[in-house]
């Protein structure tokens, strides 16, 4: 009977494609390194550290000179010095001086050892290789398995090293190019050594590491909702309560398998003090979106789906079947520039329509750029390792003109253009279409920097503004709505004079507005009724109540006037007045406004 293959995780195959490829001698493995990892041989699963899961590994190798397994010798090194797994390679290796290698303590002494320990292993299978004794000998491969990695190594400029960490690294840059070591004899070509560094973020390893030959580089990702399934059952096999759980996996996404087996473990031994629950799980994820990402991403639950944005009638038809379009990745837009007045409701319908998508809704604030380089590399990828967690995710990026520095511009920090340029490649990158798409929300879409909005990128502008025509009537109706809710009727005289102010346009109503009146009204009558003991003159108040667009009316006819300007497409989702008027007009209109409100 055939064993069943062991399936195992993808990036254990790349790093086995890169090592038996001879592609790398030097892998660089990061990202999601503290968790547990699905193992599977048949229907067994487990689940194991990446310490046990690279020995399982490094134990049945297989190289094109031989059928057989090979089994490497592992040396790990870590914060208590250079160890070996298992005892009896050390003895194996006696005669080289293997018991020296545990002797060193600090970086530059270990850093020191592995190489000389290379070098004479290297030696001897030189040695072997010439000798004439029948059956011939052979030094099993090697594999040093270097944690913290970025601690010995870290990210810093020469002349910020103190003068054992530059020698620490001058060692190991001397070892991975010193070709003898590695490719002369025929028992090295065949069987070669390994070393694997392990760091939380490649932004923090010596970046000099990753641009030498033979280095590659092996991504951990955060758990993916199949990997999350198999944890739930794991530990929920042949239990009744299987199915009333198995919201785990979908709700759970960006957790470590770690974090959410503690969860799991905590309500089973103490579900009064930790219940097992949606809630629970959601504020597990936002609180390591937080810790992680700083607080400069968010990722927002929307209670309303786009049923829940009023009016809007056009704008719904041509974002419902973009949602179809940008879920096939062969047609996917990277993203979109959306587009209006202050107060026209950009966010809240932005938020219903990606919640409408099934679509994880991540949110980049302001403040997320950082003089200190260094910060902004670590950030980025662990940005880009938590959006790559949740599937199908909608970016939104609001007040988008000020959330990131120019490239162009130069003054500009070093570490912003960075943070910048590195957002801008994650746009274009085509590996992420249908899964992850961008929305930038901008009054001033004039201010963004032309390398997000040019073509293939976030190049589609929406236009969101005021409501009218049907729409107005829309909101009006939804006012009345909300009124009756709260036991207020309208008489026909206070309902016709509302009508003309809101929906006729009198004088302008954003789609803020409308909420704004109710709450405002709401508040109002019951002052006056509850508080004062008068009665609330609903007539009067109609008449002084002013919408807040009205106090900045040349700001957002500014505002409409650029909407109209970088609409090429959706026209007919600006005001009626815009939608054919000449460039020529726009322009000079915007430049008049630029004028008198002294904008540069």
């Amino acid at each position: 009977m055939t064993e069943e293959k062991l399936a195992r995780p993808q990036f254990i195959e790349k790093l086995s494609k890169f090592h038996y490829a001879r592609l790398a001698r030097c892998v660089v493995v990061s990202g999601n390194i503290h968790d547990v990892f699905p193992v599977t041989q048949g229907e067994k699963t487990d689940f194991v550290a990446l310490e046990e899961l690279l020995q399982c590994c490094l134990s049945s190798a297989r190289y094109p000179c031989s059928n057989a397994e090979e089994k490497f010798i592992i040396i790990t090194i870590k914060s208590d010095g250079i160890n070996f797994v298992l005892s009896e390679d050390k003895d194996e290796l006696k005669g080289m001086g293997s018991e020296e290698l545990e002797k060193a303590e600090s970086p530059l002494d270990i850093i020191r050892a592995m190489s000389e320990f290379l070098r004479r292993a290297a030696k001897a299978r030189e040695t072997l290789a010439q000798s004439k004794e029948e059956p011939r000998r052979y030094i099993r491969p090697l594999c040093f398995v270097v944690d913290q990695a970025d601690m010995i190594f870290p990210n810093l400029d020469a002349s910020r090293l103190g003068s054992q960490d530059r020698d620490a690294w001058r060692y190991f840059y001397d070892l991975l190019r010193e070709e003898k070591i590695w490719a002369d004899a025929d028992s090295a070509n065949q069987r070669p050594d390994l070393i694997i560094l392990l760091t939380p973020t490649i932004a923090e390893l010596q970046s000099k590491i990753l641009n030498l030959r033979k280095v590659e580089v092996v991504d951990v990702p955060l758990p993916d909702e199949a990997s999350l399934e198999k944890l739930v059952l794991k530990r929920f096999e042949n239990q009744p309560a299987l199915n009333a759980v198995m919201f785990l996996a979908k709700d759970a996404r960006g957790l470590t398998l770690t974090t959410l087996d503690d969860l799991i473990t905590a309500a089973i031994r103490d579900p009064q003090e930790s219940a097992l629950n949606r809630q629970t799980i959601i504020s597990e994820v936002d609180k390591r979106i937080e810790l992680e990402l700083r607080g400069i991403v968010k990722l927002l639950r929307p209670e309303h789906d786009f049923g829940g944005v009023v009016g809007f009638k056009k704008l719904k038809a041509r974002l419902n079947y973009l949602a179809r379009w940008i879920d096939d990745p062969k047609r996917a837009p990277a993203g979109m520039t959306v587009v209006g007045p202050n107060g026209a409701g950009k966010t809240y319908t932005l938020n219903g329509w990606a919640k409408g998508m099934g679509r994880t809704v991540i949110e980049i604030a302001g403040g997320m750029r950082s003089k200190w380089f260094g910060e902004t590399e670590v950030f980025l990828e662990k940005f880009e390792a938590a959006a790559s967690a949740y599937g199908r995710v909608c970016v939104i990026v609001d007040q988008a003109e000020t959330a990131f520095g120019s490239i162009h511009d130069p003054e500009t920090y070093q570490a912003e253009a960075s943070f910048t340029r590195h957002i801008v490649q994650m746009i274009s990158n085509t590996k992420y279409r249908g899964k992850i798409f961008w929305v930038f929300i901008t009054a001033r879409p004039d201010l963004l920097d032309p390398d997000f909005v040019r073509s293939g990128r976030c190049s589609l502008f929406v236009p969101i503004c005021d409501p009218e025509g049907d729409d107005a009537e829309d909101f009006f109706n939804w006012m009345m709505v909300n009124f009756a809710k709260e036991g207020i009727t309208l008489s026909e005289k206070e309902r016709k004079l509302l009508k003309e102010k809101a929906v006729k346009k009198d004088l302008e109503f954003s789609a803020g507005d409308y909420k704004k009146f109710i709450d405002d009204f709401i508040y109002g009558k019951r002052y006056q009724e509850e508080e004062l003991k008068q009665e609330f003159d609903a007539e009067k108040f109609i008449n002084m109540w002013r919408p807040s667009a009205s106090r900045i009316g040349l700001e957002r006819k500014f505002q409409l006037l650029l909407a109209a300007k970088y609409c090429d497409n959706w026209r007919e989702l600006l005001p009626s007045q815009y939608q054919d008027m000449p460039e020529s007009e726009i322009q000079s209109q915007i430049d008049e406004l630029k004028f008198q409100l002294a904008i540069k």
